[in-house]
């Protein structure tokens, strides 16, 4: 008998499994090993989460089918519930009103209190800025460029209103001043042809180029805050700023010597001779 069969007085019964279902010596009872968990199995909540505010966020947010008259129609849950409040009030629930006006007035007191501390950090956020810029003229010194711009700031104390027509950051700034760049640059190109053509008449050609740089100029002054808008004066403006620049970095010099125009004097043919003694006769110059 081989060791691998049970003794003859082996009976097949509880906890005796036939010889062909016996676990085999030397191998696994489970080859595969153990199942992994499923993927959707919910994690243990962290309390530092605030799942609590989550769920409660997921489920207001969440998009619900209402009816209204025979139309249907797609709505936030906090939205719905706020319908279905209104609509209670109007029917003439008092409970219902009274909460819907004092979640209406509780929201207006909201807003107008941050609308309120805007308008005032703006305010000072000007002043200060404006000081600074007082103080800078009065010593000679250049004005910073911060950004919002307190040039760009628009304050209407009526209404409490703060609004920054300008950019928020440098990296607007810059494109703001790529745009006037490019403005002023169509802008040159039209005073040029303007020069050129003083007393001409304008060829077809000439005069829809013209009209093209004035459509792309239009175009960019929409684009950029009122005080980078040209003036009359922008050209001069801006020759005056670069003649500036380059004067503060050196690159005119009053040792340099002045540009002259030397007029070369033509060479005399090889066979002409000069005139003869007591002779009238001007020396004459190749042509």
């Amino acid at each position: 008998m081989s060791k691998d069969e049970p003794p003859r007085s082996y009976e097949v019964g509880f906890k005796r499994p036939p010889a062909a279902h016996r676990f085999q010596k030397g191998r696994s009872g489970n080859p595969r090993g153990r199942p992994r968990k499923s993927a959707t199995a919910g994690k243990p909540f962290e309390p530092a989460n605030e799942p609590t505010i989550e769920m409660l966020l997921s489920e207001a947010y969440r998009t619900v089918t209402i009816r209204e008259g025979d139309t249907q129609i797609e709505l936030p849950v906090i939205q719905a519930v706020y319908r279905s409040l209104g609509l209670a009030a109007i029917k003439g629930n008092r409970h219902a009103a009274k909460s819907f006006a004092e979640l209406v007035s509780a929201r207006e007191a909201g807003k107008r209190e941050q609308k309120f501390e805007y308008f005032k950090a703006m305010y000072e956020y000007r002043e200060s800025w404006l000081e600074v810029f007082a103080q800078c003229d009065a010593e000679g010194r250049p004005r910073p460029d911060p950004v919002p711009h307190p040039d760009d700031i628009e304050l209407n104390p009526n209404t409490c209103e703060a609004v920054v027509r300008g950019p928020w950051t440098e990296e607007q700034r810059d494109l703001m001043l790529e745009i006037c760049q490019r403005r002023d640059d169509c802008i040159s190109e039209n005073e040029m042809f303007a020069e050129l053509m003083a007393g001409k008449d304008l060829s077809p050609q000439m005069a829809s180029l013209i009209a093209q740089n004035e459509a792309h100029i239009a175009k960019l002054e929409a684009m950029l805050p009122e005080r980078m808008r040209r003036n009359k004066d922008w050209l001069k403006e801006r020759i005056r700023a670069r003649r500036e620049e380059r004067l503060a970095a050196g690159s005119y010099s009053s040792n340099k010597p002045a540009l002259r125009v030397v007029h070369s004097r033509p060479k005399e043919p090889a066979d002409q001779h000069p005139p003869e003694a007591g002779s009238n006769q001007e020396p004459r110059h190749g042509t």
